[in-house]
């Protein structure tokens, strides 16, 4: 019995880590391994989530282009309205006959673009977008009242 104690006040005493500094130990991998998986499953979803974010804020705005598309009175090449400037910075945004496409972003060479497409019917098949000057793009997703996101 005497042999137990002092076996037990050794170890109570001893050099290695603490039974405090251990828990610490776990507690701090389980925070690391937490963040990690929140942060992995952000990052999955961003784009979805930019996107739809940029369609809700600016979506009046962009359902009177698409008005004004439909009743044929957008030029090929329109001036965007300024609550559409935050959307659109480089005011890249033109009309044909399938598409009205609003540029969201392009790269510093004017070469590489994305934004979002007006189509008065789903599209069907793969149809080419130019989203920059000599880049395209195709519809990736529906992002509500036939506006997609074209990448």
């Amino acid at each position: 019995m005497a042999q137990l104690s002092e076996l037990l006040d050794q170890q109570g005493t001893g050099s290695g880590p603490s039974r405090r500094s251990r828990s610490w130990a776990v507690m701090g991998c389980l925070v690391l391994t937490a963040v990690v998986a929140i942060a992995a499953a952000v990052w999955h979803s961003s784009e979805g989530d930019y996107v739809d974010h940029l369609y809700r804020v600016h979506r009046v705005a962009l359902g009177e282009l698409a008005e004004d598309y439909r009743s044929g009175k957008l030029p090929a090449e329109p001036d965007l309205p300024a609550d559409l400037r935050t959307l659109c910075p480089s005011g890249f945004a033109y009309a044909n006959d399938t598409v009205l496409f609003v540029q969201v972003w392009e790269n510093w060479r004017s070469e590489s673009g994305i934004g979002l497409g007006y189509f008065t019917q789903p599209p069907t098949g793969r149809p080419r977008v130019t989203t920059a000057d000599g880049d395209y793009g195709y519809p990736v997703r529906e992002v509500g009242d036939g506006w997609w996101w074209v990448a």
